[in-house]
């Protein structure tokens, strides 16, 4: 193939790529930035993998903000209702209040079957004389908004009690509460959110106004921000880096230029290949994904120091220089990747197939782009002799053998240290980047409006809506009083026993007792003999086999005026089985549920659960691999020292796990996520060194060196990142490639049989 042919494939092929990403990137959001992601599958079907979803997004997509000022109150309702048109003209916000005149109706409704207290029996006689008295100060209270239809049809202003009770807090003035109608973990959604919350607070920062926000939207901003801006930092400066480093090594523009476009090639067929397979990527798989920068320059470093070393002979000699180490390499390499998905979290799915794709494109654009196009120097002689004289001064070095074994016993005892020492972190609240701004914020929030905080989500199932009612309600009798419901699918729509116990109650503790004087003293007509609404009080709610609360049929569909946000808190599987959610704060410590079908869901402690998990089970990928590799190399070469090229790189990963534990860097699932794309990079390593030995060649350990540096360049600077997962993943790599450099100089050479010294050199190497 000549150098046009070259270049015309590649146009052809970036092109392709480019094509996929563009197409994907009209029809949705190319990046995802949920932390569920991340967290591995079987933990996420330990409950109905939908309902923990439904329950993860009833707690992610609340938003709140705060106005507050020295203002009057009716200038912040006025700029509360500013901020919730602008919000609502988003289409992407519904605002708590937007249904509070269904809200209204169902309290008023199911008033004589609905409490504030959380049992029947908590509505003692002290709180029914409270209830009657509370009720004469309102009706006789200045500027009571009382109708005389109100008091006949509710006596008591049981609706008023109701909606205090169980909505308190969301008719301040200068509140604003509601829900995303999209994902908050949507970037578009977070982008648009951040921006009109930010032109509403600079807008209103000149009336005296201030905007506290809480929310998750605001903190996966804030993260997905960094990550971007990380994303830059560490991909800019390690393609910088190395840039700085062929220039200075190989002295010619144009490998600069081939090595960049072999990079900018392989990431985007790996992002075009991952858009096909899963068609959103979580944003972190694009910052681990800048360690492939360093990766895939090390095919085009391997193959430009070949030609180098050979004074540029044709495609197919250069080829018979590389052709097996580099295959080898990139087999090894891309199933170090793909065993990221014995992980099964859709992270490391996503970078299984992204770094796979990605790989094997720059293995097959050495071979088909890289050396076409690599055009011999004009003085080619000259350009030879200065490239072996620097191979022969680095060969030299490296072949100082007691020398590295001394560096490898070193590394070795710093190793044992780390592991004695090392701690583990699985706390998942710990691995994004905070915002000390909105963490203030949030705080401030949290004082003047309890339970904004940390949440827990309480799951109850049943078979059908009714069975799922008697699970939570059975579920929330457990709470201590501490405990605030803040959202609870029974609290506004119980189970038939609870709304007869509550009925019964209220008309033996209430009605009975103080009916007769009420009506007397507010000289209403009686409607009867107990002081209540009678029928007109009840919901209409029927009694039927499967527990249906239609005033019309005995099916589970919702009551015709019920508000929409009630039916948030209720999810229905595919398979039929009915989940009520509940919102409680703070979460309950050390308490456990023992209602059969009940299940306590702290959010973020489900998350450290299953990273503690993981981490525990995630030794057995790597030893697979290290298995897998010896067999393969034992195989190939026939030779039982060659299990040596596996062997060198599991060292290589044990060190790159503990000795981040030096710096106080904890040990995570993440580190031995990297531990597994460390060992392909050790092998690299490893197959070039041992095939060094069958050719003579000088090249090889200056060609190592270059792909040691490109990717301490491209990984290591990884872990300056201040996102925990990315800081984990890159201090393994760092250290670990460090390892492997020094492990198989130390250990590969002089322990094979040559079977063919020289072969390849008097083929293809001048004199």
């Amino acid at each position: 193939m000549n150098g046009r042919a070259a270049l015309a494939l590649f146009g052809a092929w970036l092109s392709i790529c480019i094509v996929i990403i563009a197409l994907n990137a009209r029809d949705h959001s190319l990046f995802d930035t949920d932390i569920a992601s991340i967290l591995p599958t079987e933990e996420r079907l330990q409950h109905d993998n939908d309902a923990l979803r439904v329950a993860s997004a009833l707690v992610a997509d609340r938003l709140v903000l705060m106005l507050t000022g020295e203002v009057d109150r009716p200038k912040l309702a006025s700029a509360r209702a500013s901020l919730v048109a602008a919000l609502e003209r988003s289409g992407l916000y519904e605002d708590d209040r937007s249904d509070s005149e269904a809200s209204g109706q169902w309290l008023f409704a199911n008033r004589e079957e609905l409490l504030c207290e959380r049992s029947a029996a908590a509505f003692d006689a002290e709180v029914a004389k409270t209830t009657y008295r509370t009720a004469l100060a309102r009706i006789y209270g200045v500027g009571a908004p009382v109708s005389g239809d109100l008091l006949h049809e509710d006596p008591f202003l049981l609706t008023f009690r109701l909606a205090e009770c169980l909505t308190s807090g969301t008719n301040a003035a200068g509140l604003v509460t509601g829900r995303l109608t999209q994902p908050a973990f949507r970037v578009e959604v977070q982008d648009r959110i951040v921006a009109i919350v930010n032109a509403a607070e600079a807008e209103l920062a000149n009336e005296g106004i201030r905007v506290l926000r809480a929310g998750t939207v605001f903190h996966a901003a804030y993260a997905a921000s960094e990550a971007r801006r990380e994303m830059l930092f560490v991909g800019g400066t390690g393609l910088l880096g190395i840039i700085f480093l062929l220039s200075v090594t190989f002295r010619r523009f144009s490998s600069v230029l081939l090595v960049t476009a072999l990079v900018g090639g392989s990431l985007a067929s790996g992002l075009a290949v991952s858009l096909l397979v899963f068609s959103e990527i979580h944003v972190l798989v694009l910052v681990f994904a800048t360690m492939l920068i360093g990766l895939a320059a090390d095919y085009a470093i391997h193959a430009l120091s070949a030609r180098a070393d050979t004074a540029w002979p044709s495609r197919e000699a250069s080829l018979a220089l590389i052709r097996s180490p580099l295959r080898m390499s990139m087999l090894t390499t891309c199933a170090g990747f793909v065993s990221l998905l014995l992980l099964r979290t859709d992270l490391f799915n996503q970078l299984a197939v992204f770094s796979a794709a990605a790989i094997a494109t720059a293995w097959f654009m050495v071979s088909y782009f890289l050396i076409p196009l690599d055009r011999p120097p004009a003085d080619r002689a000259r350009a030879t002799a200065r490239w072996r004289t620097l191979c022969r001064r680095v060969d030299a070095v490296t072949r100082q053998q007691g020398l590295f074994r001394l560096l490898s016993a070193g590394l070795l005892a710093a190793s044992a240290v780390g592991a004695a020492i090392h701690t583990n972190l699985d706390d998942v609240r710990a691995f994004q980047p905070l915002s000390t701004t909105l963490l203030g914020e949030e705080d401030a929030i949290a004082e003047q409006l309890s339970g904004d905080g940390n949440r827990a989500v309480l799951i109850s199932q049943g078979s059908t809506l009714e069975a799922a009612r008697l699970t939570e309600e059975a579920a929330l009798a457990e709470l201590p009083d501490d405990i605030d419901v803040q959202m609870a699918y029974t609290r506004f729509d119980p189970s038939l026993e609870r709304r007869s116990a509550n009925r019964a109650v209220l008309e033996s503790r209430l009605f009975s007792r103080y009916g007769k004087e009420l009506t007397t003293r507010l000289g209403l007509a009686s409607r009867s003999s107990d002081g209540s609404s009678g029928s007109s009080g009840s919901s209409g709610r029927t009694d039927s086999p499967d527990g249906a609360i239609s005033a019309t049929s005995s099916t589970d569909e919702p009551e015709a005026g019920r508000p929409q946000w009630l039916d948030a808190l209720h999810y229905t599987s595919s398979s039929g089985q009915h989940y009520l959610l509940a919102q409680l704060s703070p979460p309950p410590t050390h308490l456990e549920i023992t209602t059969p079908g009940a299940d306590m869901v702290d959010l973020a402690a489900t998350f450290t659960r299953a990273f503690k998990t993981y981490r525990e089970l995630a030794l057995w990928p790597p030893l697979i691999a290290v298995l897998v590799a010896c067999v393969v190399v034992f195989l190939r070469y026939r030779q039982t020292a060659a299990v040596l090229i596996a062997l060198c790189p599991a060292l290589a990963m044990f060190s790159g796990l503990v000795l981040p534990a030096l710096a106080g860097i904890p040990l995570s699932f993440f580190a031995y996520a990297a531990a597994l794309v460390l060992f392909g990079i050790g092998v690299d390593y490893a197959i070039f060194l041992w095939n060094r030995e069958d050719s003579d060649e000088n090249w090889t350990a200056l060609s190592i060196l270059l792909g040691a540096t490109t990717s301490l360049l491209s990984m290591g600077l990884l872990m300056l990142s201040s996102t925990f997962p990315i800081r984990s993943f890159g201090a393994t790599v760092a250290c670990g490639v460090i390892c492997a450099f020094v492990y198989a100089f130390a250990f590969i050479p002089n322990a094979r049989s040559p079977s063919s010294a020289g072969l390849r050199r008097n083929l293809t190497r001048p004199d």
